[in-house]
């Protein structure tokens, strides 16, 4: 008995048993505690879906007196993010130690007070990401509110509480901050005693290799995303002219009010009155331009979304044919000071890499107005911060900044750039020597191939009254821009995903909410239904100060998408006629087999009468796309006559003819060549890869990747299909996938250069 006890008591006195007790017992109060919160947050989602960060009531100003009509909002309903000014109430920035540090506000903030006056009623404060620095919606302090479209994903950020109390029906409308955003590959720190146990004990697994450390991503968003994600109506007007008096700054440079609504009517109602804008304008004729580019980025079928649009511009007056642009390549040409920006590890300089560098200076004017902004109340109090958060701040306060006048001269550019491409321009000029012309000439040009300017030429000072009256008449007429583009390229992320956002989901979202910030551009984001159980939408751009053209644009033109959007939605998918064969190729495949058979089957010696059973039969086998012509020349004794027929009908001759317009740098006919010489022989691996290196060089990379995939399924060992589709990829922002192509190149042919430089480039981005 003693022995046993005195072998129990070296046990207990041994510390690992302790540690082990220890750690038992923290890990069921911790549990216990998880679960209480849980209990707790699912309450509250069932009420609010964990859309509010606070509830009150502020009640509009007293209606006038009849027979004066109502306020606009009588009647409506809205949310505002913890990040506006309400007298008596303390604006927690959506985080708790910023909320306990600041005193209440001693005034309310302009824009809420603008919507109390016009009727409306302010219900609450919602959750945002801390200090407005995410794009998924997430906070560790009040909880993610739920996606109403996709409750197991992320709402988007940072206004996500205000997105998620409209998407689902909790109020009528909300209003939030749009800022810039920016994400970086870090570890996570640990602030909250809760997490840092289970970080512990995440580390030590990773300790003793049972598990692996991940490597995590994140951005900071706007109002575009969550609007998105959730499905709703969301305008970001331009920059500076919604008030932004009672608003915590993030980044001024970026920061602009915007709000959300499921009704087009309610959101042009609340920018009236946001906008202060005048209730009647001459009706102006629209001219969309989509950027082909941009869409690329997006794995949606563009039958439901470029082609929505087009088909609705199609049976709505005023509206003109929609024009298409490689937006990447005009921001390069147009935004010289974007060049000091561009990544010196890679060589692709094509439009999709200048979007990403206009990302980059967007990141560095944020972290560089954000430390002026907050540096010393970060230093003082030292706030306990999310993870992700807490890295994006600590880089910010950290980072020396050099040359800060080179980023505000990319943003001029860049406002530049979006006006001269959306905005119709009329220029005057006074031609004194000839006094007596009074004749007024009007002509168009292009500007960029784009933006059209009227240029009006007259002649003596008498004739100005006469100009002036046609200047008025064309100006009411005149036509304005609309950049048509995708919000966001990816669906929504998982909740909690371990891995975070990947480099290349923030790179895509980045290029593409980066031209509204960065140009101060207004966009409006629509949604158009679902895809693979996703919500979808797109999103217009038009000129800096064009926010009621297109407010009025989305009221004239909602209710016809979402119809579209339905007939899409209800329709099969027509099949391929003949894989990727369309019927005009069809037609022209018959045309060639009836020349044949009409140039060579009436024929009188024996050999010809051979052979023109054997052309019946090669006729007959083109209806059905089988190009074999050995058939037509086995047994012929004079193969000669018909070597240049060979030649010409197995696609060498447009091949040919497709590689010295390539090197003629003639990229458009060189494909139309290379077209030409597949259509006759399908099963030549050559054509598609030469092909694919000349779409490569107009920046149409998703045709580049199919024409690549086509090779490879050809030639296996096909070391040129393999880097240029490596290159595709990449230039889509595809690095995984690009990867892998290289690697594959790399394995056929180890010295590669090209290959090994890019692994090296893509590893350091995927790891």
């Amino acid at each position: 008995m003693s022995k046993q006890f005195s072998l129990g008591k070296i046990h207990v006195s041994n510390p690992k048993v302790w540690i082990v007790i220890g750690v038992g017992v923290a890990g069921v109060l911790i549990l216990a505690e998880t679960q209480r919160r849980r209990l707790r947050a699912t309450k509250l989602e069932r009420e609010d879906f964990g859309a509010f960060i606070e509830r009150f009531e502020l009640l509009p100003f007293p209606q006038p007196p009849p027979p004066a009509a109502r306020q606009p909002l009588y009647g409506l309903t809205f949310a505002i993010k913890d990040i506006f000014d309400v007298k008596d109430y303390v604006t927690g920035f959506g985080n708790p130690d910023w909320k306990r540090t600041h005193e209440a506000s001693g005034k309310t903030a302009v824009v809420v007070t603008a919507l109390l006056k016009n009727g409306a009623t302010c219900v609450g404060k919602t959750v945002m990401d801390e200090l407005a620095f995410g794009i998924t919606g997430e906070n560790v302090h009040y909880g993610t509110p739920s996606n109403p479209q996709m409750p197991s994903h992320i709402p988007g950020g940072s206004s996500s509480g205000s997105a998620v109390a409209v998407a689902s029906e909790l109020v009528d409308f909300a209003i939030g901050c749009c800022v810039g955003y920016e994400g970086d590959v870090h570890l996570y720190p640990c602030i909250d005693p809760w997490i840092c146990y289970l970080s512990f004990l995440f580390l030590f697994l990773v300790a003793i290799e049972a598990i692996p450390l991940p490597i995590c991503t994140d951005t900071i968003g706007c109002v575009r995303t969550p609007a998105s994600l959730c499905g709703i109506l969301g305008f970001r007007p331009s920059h500076g002219v919604v008030s932004t008096f009672g608003v915590l700054p993030n980044t001024q440079s970026l920061d602009t009010v915007g709000w959300f609504a499921r009704d087009p009517s309610i959101l042009h109602r609340v920018g009236h009155i946001l906008l202060q804008l005048n209730q009647v304008e001459p009706r102006r004729t629209r001219r969309f331009i989509v950027a082909d580019d941009l869409f690329q980025l997006s794995k949606v079928p563009k039958q439901k979304t470029v082609q929505v649009v087009s088909c609705v511009t199609e049976n709505l007056s005023g509206y003109q044919p929609p024009k298409h642009i490689n937006f990447g390549q005009y921001i390069a040409s147009n935004v010289s000071s974007l060049k000091g920006f561009h990544e010196e590890s890679t060589n692709l300089k094509n439009g999709i890499s200048t979007l990403k560098a206009l990302s980059s200076v967007m990141f560095l004017l944020q972290r560089y107005e954000f430390k002026t902004n907050h540096e010393e109340w970060v230093k003082s109090t030292k706030p306990r911060l999310g993870p992700d958060v807490s890295d994006r701040v600590r880089a910010a306060i950290s980072t020396a900044y050099e040359n800060i006048k080179s980023l505000y001269k990319v943003r001029t550019e860049m406002r530049s750039a979006l006006q001269s491409l959306l905005k119709i321009h009329v220029f005057v000029f006074l031609l004194y020597s000839r006094p007596n012309y009074y004749d007024v000439h009007v002509r168009r040009e292009d500007v960029h191939s784009q933006a059209g300017n009227d240029i009006i030429y007259f002649g003596a000072v008498n004739g100005l009254s006469r100009v002036i009256g046609l200047f008025n008449s064309r100006s009411s007429g005149q036509d304005d821009g609309i950049l048509v583009l995708p919000t966001i390229a990816d669906p929504p992320l998982k909740l909690n995903s371990k891995k975070g956002l990947s480099a290349e989901f923030h790179d895509r979202a980045s290029a593409l909410l980066s031209i509204a910030s960065m140009s101060g551009c207004c966009q409006v984001t629509i949604p158009l239904g679902n895809h693979d159980g996703c919500p979808i939408s797109v999103s217009f751009i038009a000129f800096h100060g064009a926010d009621k053209f297109l407010l009025d644009t989305v009221l004239d033109m909602y209710s016809s998408l979402q119809k579209q959007v339905s007939l899409v939605s209800n329709s099969p998918s027509l099949p391929d006629m003949n894989g990727n064969m369309d019927a005009s190729e069809l037609l022209k495949e018959k045309a060639i087999a009836t020349s044949l058979s009409s140039s060579l089957v009436f024929a009188t010696s024996p050999s010809s009468l051979v052979f023109a059973s054997r052309t019946q039969a090669i006729a007959t086998s083109l209806h059905t796309g089988h190009h074999d012509f050995s058939l037509l020349f086995a047994g012929h004794r004079d193969v000669s006559l018909f070597a240049g027929l060979r030649e010409s009908h197995t696609g060498h001759h447009d091949f040919s003819l497709g590689n010295a317009a390539f090197k003629g740098r003639q990229w458009n006919k060189a494909v139309s060549y290379y077209s030409e010489a597949i259509k006759l022989n399908e099963m030549n691996a050559t054509y598609y890869c030469n092909r694919a290196a000349a779409y490569l060089e107009l920046g149409c990379f998703r045709e580049a990747v199919e024409d690549c995939s086509k090779a490879i399924s050809l030639d296996k060992k096909n070391v040129k299909a393999y880097l240029r589709r490596g290159t595709a990829r990449e230039s889509l922002l595809f690095y995984k996938e690009a990867l892998q192509d290289f690697k594959h190149a790399l394995v056929l042919e180890p010295q590669n250069k090209l290959a090994n430089l890019a692994e090296k480039r893509l590893r350091k981005l995927t790891s």
